[in-house]
């Protein structure tokens, strides 16, 4: 029989294009198991066993397609004014719509045995629980003690409930069997990074202009073909994290897949040699990294050892496929406790 990891778009309940790149490649993982990834909008959908992963996401971002969005929007500002005003009504608005999906879908998602990974719905255990599906609660996992209060909050149920809750990692979009192919890849790209326009500028402005690397802020967005052949062809790629993640010790992809495509990653996030057993370098300033660019630019066999770990470390536990086995065998260990 099939098996599905579904990916839910429900028109009160959406996964928008921004969030649902990252559930895409964690369903991946599920894919190295034998799942199949499925987009699905309705209960009738669901044909068969497997996960289904959903977001505690507002309505109005099912219009979120990219491009402006004028009722989108509309929603938002909405939103935002309520709670400057520190007004419940509008959340409260947005969450009875989110609550009516979870309990459309839920009589199907009995019949059909399928788990509910659902993120950041820890705050509505009691309906949740009222539901009968069998769930398990995820969220961010921080490398150290996160400073937000509702991530502060995630972290202390995660801790009170191991048989029922599990963060995800953000690991690389990366096939384990094929980790260290590129180990042989003409490196002609000294330092490279594609990513959010805003982190960094130093770090980006010291090597935006040699002709020898590859910085591309973004936004505008770039061909994924193009990005991968970055990644492919560089020596040291720039794990630059958002300000708020470094406080809350998220480290994101950006670091793990550099390491996965063979690269040596120097982040300015002090978590991210944590985060992959010491791989992955810390940079406390612009002329430590400078400094660290220099040493292994120059020093081949020094930059062939740091990348050689980073293979090991990403074939070892590194991809989503790592990620999704302990999720199935979470899964596993509740069902025979019922």
């Amino acid at each position: 029989m099939a098996k599905y990891f579904y990916i839910l778009n429900h028109r009160f309940l959406p996964t928008p294009y921004s969030h649902r790149f990252f559930v895409e490649k964690f369903g991946k993982g599920f894919a190295y198991h034998g799942y199949e990834v499925k987009l699905v909008e309705r209960a009738g959908e669901i044909d068969g066993p497997g996960f289904l992963m959903t977001s505690k996401v507002p309505f109005f971002f099912y219009w979120n397609d990219g491009v402006k969005n004028i009722r989108r929007n509309f929603f938002m500002l909405t939103r935002e004014i309520f709670k400057a005003l520190k007004l419940d009504w509008f959340e409260a608005f947005c969450t009875h719509f989110e609550k009516r999906a979870l309990a459309e879908i839920a009589p199907r998602m009995i019949s059909q045995n399928v788990v509910l990974i659902a993120w950041d719905w820890h705050k509505e255990q009691a309906f949740i629980d009222s539901l009968g599906v069998p769930t398990i609660y995820t969220n961010d996992y921080y490398y150290s003690g996160p400073r937000d209060t509702e991530k502060k909050a995630w972290q202390a149920f995660y801790g009170g409930h191991p048989d029922r809750a599990l963060p995800i990692r953000f690991l690389a979009d990366y096939d384990p069997a094929r980790v260290g192919d590129l180990a042989d890849s003409e490196r002609n790209i000294i330092v490279s990074y594609v990513g959010e326009r805003r982190y960094a500028l130093d770090w980006q402005g010291a090597f935006k202009d040699r002709s020898d690397c590859a910085i591309i802020p973004t936004p505008p967005y770039i061909e994924e073909s193009k990005r991968i052949y970055i990644y492919q062809h560089t020596l040291i790629s720039l794990g630059l994290g958002a300000p708020g993640n470094i406080a809350n010790g998220v480290v994101t992809e950006r670091v793990f897949e550099a390491l996965a495509f063979g690269s040596i990653c120097i982040s300015n996030h002090p978590d991210a040699p944590a985060a992959t057993d010491g791989v992955a370098l810390y940079a406390p300033s612009l002329d430590d990294l400078v400094r660290k660019v220099d040493y292994f630019s120059k020093n081949p066999l020094e930059a062939k050892k740091i990348r050689e770990r980073g293979f090991a470390f990403i074939k070892a536990d590194g991809t989503y496929s790592h990620e999704a086995e302990k999720f199935i065998a979470l899964a596993e260990a509740q069902k025979k406790r019922t």
